[in-house]
């Protein structure tokens, strides 16, 4: 197979696109059955790319074949060699065993020039990969060993020339779809037979909530109008952006994603706002907690979307709980009482609590990610989520 052989310009983010295709029949009330229609993310790239004197000629020679199939590095998963891989050698072991190197089909071997050589790979057991043909050169410890995906071009691409030897060129390529056999981790936290997603939110961005309130009026343009609604709850949007710095972090917020499969499945997110001030120590094997105000009863007593929270510590713990009931409480000093169905797990004082929050059950918004990174370690990734009723 050929390499494509040109790099990112870091100046630019090195945008990831992930796909599902979800199928949803809903109802009047507005319950929902989902069906994906993707069993693996749609994947593609897209980043700027500057190329001077020969590497500017080579780029315009790419334009005769412009959408073949080619080998492009994946930027972001790498690894290095344990050892060093001598010249003749069918094996080549790395460092560590990333997520993605038991299904890797190509890999792309960079020099300390920055040339790039690719290699097929035979098959896999552990760290080390057998390839399909012999190294032709020495590799040493320490060489940086990329993920190579098939993939083509898309079919209209723009490129300008800054100076007769100095060319920019916006890259998109689109990965084959069988092609690649996306790895996904496991949940790193799971609650109530649900993924649980406690990552906060990176602040620099906003948190949106947008209430969609699916009523209809029967207007006839003058006197009064009616209003219905059949559905039996209002959905919330969220869009929330997240920093990622890790490996643990992309299994988070990306692995997430595909874990779902897109809009198909379903998670607890709490809202990641201070919901529910805790009025009075709650000791270890209690299941009631007390919140100031009758508000939160009146509003939530009957809602099905709010039957969970999440309380975190200032220590670094966080505990999720199912609502029981809710009942109001107190004459001088009005209170929610909030009856869990789990008891606490430790004495819980005031002064312990970071914030409680509601943890609603919530699908994804659309089916499309998009991972924006900004160095191949340093990703923003947005994530927008849609409540649902907490029906197990």
């Amino acid at each position: 197979m050929t390499l494509w052989p040109f790099t990112p310009n870091w100046d630019s983010p090195y945008r990831e696109t992930f796909s599902f295709l979800t199928e949803i029949i809903g109802t009047d009330s507005g319950a929902e059955q989902r069906r994906a229609l993707r069993s693996k993310a749609r994947h593609g790239v897209n980043y700027s790319s500057l190329a001077v004197g020969n590497a500017a000629r080579s780029r315009r020679l790419f334009a005769v074949g412009h959408s073949d199939s080619l080998v492009f590095v994946d930027e972001i998963r790498s690894g290095t060699l344990l050892n060093a891989a001598n010249i003749s050698a069918t094996t080549a072991t790395l460092s560590a065993t990333p997520t993605w190197l038991p299904l890797a089909e190509h890999l792309v071997f960079q020099a300390s020039d920055g040339t790039r050589v690719i290699h097929d790979v035979a098959s896999v057991s552990g760290a080390t990969a057998t390839l399909t043909a012999a190294l032709d050169r020495t590799w040493p410890a320490g060489t940086r060993v990329f993920l190579g995906l098939l993939g083509r071009l898309v079919p209209q691409m723009t490129s300008a020339f800054r100076t007769n030897t100095v060319e920019s060129s916006a890259v998109e390529w689109l990965v084959e779809p069988g092609s690649e056999v996306q790895p996904v981790a496991a949940a790193p936290r799971t609650f109530n037979g649900r993924e649980l997603l406690t990552m906060g939110p990176n602040w620099s961005s906003p948190l949106e909530f947008e209430t969609n309130d699916p009523i209809t009026f029967i207007d006839p343009g003058m006197g009064v109008r009616s209003a219905f609604r059949w559905e039996t709850y209002i959905p919330c949007g969220r869009k929330a952006e997240y920093l990622v710095t890790n490996s643990d972090e992309l299994n988070e917020t990306l692995g997430l994603f595909l874990r779902c499969r897109g809009r198909q499945g379903e998670f607890y997110q709490p809202t990641m706002t201070e919901d529910l001030p805790l009025m009075q120590t709650v000791t270890s094997g209690t299941r009631f907690w007390r919140t100031p105000g009758h508000e939160v009863h009146d509003a939530y007593e009957t809602d099905l979307v709010h039957r969970a929270i999440a309380v975190f510590l200032r220590n670094g713990d966080i505990h999720g709980f199912r609502v029981a009931a809710l009942a109001k409480g107190g004459t001088v000093t009005p209170y929610t009482q909030i009856e869990t169905v789990e008891a606490a797990p430790v004495q819980i004082a005031p002064a312990d609590v970071l914030m409680i929050c509601w943890m609603p059950v919530v699908r994804f918004g659309t089916d499309d990610l998009e991972v924006r990174w900004r160095t191949n370690g340093v990703a923003e990734i947005m994530l927008n989520t849609l409540t649902l009723e907490d029906l197990a």
